[in-house]
């Protein structure tokens, strides 16, 4: 017997779902292209903005954010107003 006769509807469907997690692209946490650099751009912001402003530099940089998604929320682009939504709470949640 092979693994493809012991496949199932249920099998199936988990694989289909545990390979669109890993293949779905997330522009809201994890966007490609802030993940060109060994490290993502917001750990490098966070390092930059708290060096030169200290412990709380990254929270005022995820405030601002946060402010500024929510205030664009469906100008820039209407289709993405949930987007911003999104990309607002996670900077309110970035934050300490």
């Amino acid at each position: 017997m092979s693994v493809i006769d012991t496949l199932t509807d249920d099998n199936i469907n988990d694989i289909i779902s545990e390979v669109e997690k890993k293949y779905t692209i997330d522009m809201v946490n994890h966007p490609p292209h802030y993940k060109k650099y060994p490290i993502e751009v917001k750990e490098i912001i966070r390092l930059a903005v708290n060096e030169v402003y200290g412990d709380d530099g990254y929270n005022a940089y995820c405030f601002g954010n946060e402010i500024k998604y929510r205030m664009r929320a469906g100008l820039k682009d209407k289709d993405k107003i949930l987007e911003d939504i999104s990309k607002a709470n996670f900077y309110m949640n970035e934050r300490r």
